[in-house]
This record gives structure tokens, C-alpha cells and sequence, in this order.
């Protein structure tokens, strides 16, 4: 039983995803139309790289198509 709890840390700690990880699942996402998850996803990779220039043009794009226009044009200047 002492195990258990060992290994939901381990569990927890081994799951962490990088920028890009969370980049491809935001492609499929925008892909299906599920802008919003992607947007999500978008801003979990900004946050862990805000160097990428190529996930605040995802960002911009499911920004405009989910009828976020100010958001959309606000991020033109970022990144």
C-alpha cells in the first residue's frame, strides 16, 4: 500500500508535455473545429516557449475563426 502513493507522484511528474506536445494536440483541435480546446492548448505551449512564432500564428487563426476578432487582432502584435 506504501507504493500507491509513490507512484501517483511518479504518474503525475511523468506527464508534464512540452510546447510542442501541446502545439500538434492544438492543431488537431483547430483541425476539427474545436477552436476553443485549442486556444487552450496554444497557450499552454506559449507559456512553456513564448519564443515560437508559429503557435501565435495558430493562435491568431483560431482566434479569428472562433469569432474572436479582437483577440485575433490583438495578437497580430505578439510574438
Amino acid at each position: 500500500m506504501k507504493l500507491l502513493p509513490f507512484l501517483l507522484i511518479l504518474a503525475s511528474l511523468s506527464f508534464g508535455q512540452t510546447a510542442k506536445e501541446y502545439f500538434q494536440q492544438a492543431q488537431i483541435y483547430a483541425n476539427d473545429g474545436n477552436y476553443k480546446i485549442a486556444i487552450d492548448k496554444l497557450n499552454n505551449a506559449i507559456q512553456i516557449d513564448a519564443t515560437n512564432p508559429i503557435y501565435y500564428d495558430l493562435l491568431v487563426d483560431c482566434y479569428f475563426e472562433s469569432g474572436a476578432y479582437q483577440e485575433s487582432f490583438d495578437m497580430c502584435g505578439v510574438g
